[in-house]
């Protein structure tokens, strides 16, 4: 699965003063509901993340709540998204672009366009659409001097070509996916980049370095006890 774009500031003691000055006491109440979405997210329940962060959305559109209106619908995105309900992933994540958009905050705008960039990404029918989003959010980023944060769309755009097997498209995105990772992570090892180097170099038939960094995501990704990762780069890695 692409890597998706947590953020880790959600600004809300800031978004909280400049939306919700009307009621001190409703906007805790907002944030209440939002953190018990995310928890049932986070642990997989996706009946009670959907039904409370339709909660959310109704609470929110009765204090006019801009913020809390597209945190909801964030969390419906991811939670339709992981249940391969791609309409209504979509859907919400388009909602969540337009509120993030009301918001005029660059950081929380980034995260709607990634979501739209994995959603889209998916499907052959609008890889490209998806591969634009990741653009704006490289974009914006650079343009905001973090260009740490362009990692994660850097790679999601090789791993988009990849899957279509565009060898020659992925190989410059996964260049710089390695610069950035280098430069700003160099004590971090990333299973999903050595993942997605080995299966660039399965597609172009080097499969002696497939076989390096396939190892190599392996062994990060048993290290880190990342089930998931692993049992992909072992699937890969049975391929050699």
């Amino acid at each position: 699965m692409k890597k998706n774009y947590f953020l880790l500031l959600f600004f809300i003691l800031i978004f909280a003063s400049s939306f919700g000055q009307k009621n001190s006491s409703r906007v805790a109440c907002l944030e209440t509901i939002y953190n018990q979405a995310m928890d049932y997210y986070s642990h997989y329940d996706y009946k009670e993340a959907i039904e409370q962060s339709m909660y959310l959305l109704e609470e929110a559109d009765k204090e006019d709540d801009v913020y809390f209106n597209y945190q909801a619908n964030r969390i419906l995105g991811f939670s339709y998204q992981d249940l391969n309900d791609t309409i209504r992933a979509r859907n919400h994540y388009e909602e969540a672009l337009n509120y993030a958009l009301k918001l005029k905050n660059d950081t929380i705008l980034v995260g709607a366009y990634i979501n739209l960039g994995n959603v889209y990404s998916e499907d052959k029918k609008t890889t490209q659409k998806g591969i634009d989003y990741y653009k704006k959010v490289i974009a914006l980023t650079d343009k905001l001097g973090l260009k740490s944060d362009s990692f994660v769309p850097t790679l999601n755009i090789a791993w988009t070509y990849i899957d279509n097997n565009n060898f020659a498209k992925a190989g410059p995105y996964l260049k710089r996916a390695r610069r950035i990772s280098d430069e700003y992570f160099p004590e971090r090892e990333d299973t999903q980049l050595e993942y997605l180097i080995g299966r660039y170099y399965m597609g172009i038939g080097d499969l002696d370095k497939a076989e390096i960094h396939l190892a190599k995501s392996i062994n990060i990704a048993e290290e880190k006890s990342q089930i998931l990762e692993a049992s992909h780069a072992y699937q890969e890695y049975s391929t050699l």
